[in-house]
């Protein structure tokens, strides 16, 4: 059956933090693989070989998920920034609720 992702009250955007370790042996090598993998052509390298889609760049379903939302007005959240929101009684209930959905299809 055809399906299409559809975002329902807000577009969660991932973050991937790059960080380099203390002490590394080549830290200027260290700090182009993490330039590269926030260029267009390092999201394409990621999308290649971990299905990890990047919403910076279009050409993946990542990108195209958040362009939907902002296009129909919704909020764009990052957990890391919206920490608070992931942490009430109304989201403990909410994925109670999706928990429930998906184990019994009701």
């Amino acid at each position: 059956m055809p399906a299409a992702w559809q975002n329902i009250d807000y577009v969660e955007e991932e973050s991937r933090p790059l960080v380099l370790q203390k002490r590394v042996l080549n830290p200027n090598a260290a700090k182009l693989v993490s330039i590269y993998l926030c260029s267009s052509q390092g999201a394409k390298f990621m999308l290649e070989e971990s299905g990890a889609g990047n919403a910076c760049y279009p050409g993946n379903f990542t990108h195209d998920i958040r362009m939907q939302g902002k296009e129909q007005g919704m909020r764009i959240i990052s957990k890391d920034k919206e920490m608070d929101f992931f942490e009430t009684p109304d989201y403990a209930k909410w994925m109670q609720e999706i928990k429930l959905i998906l184990e019994t299809g009701r």
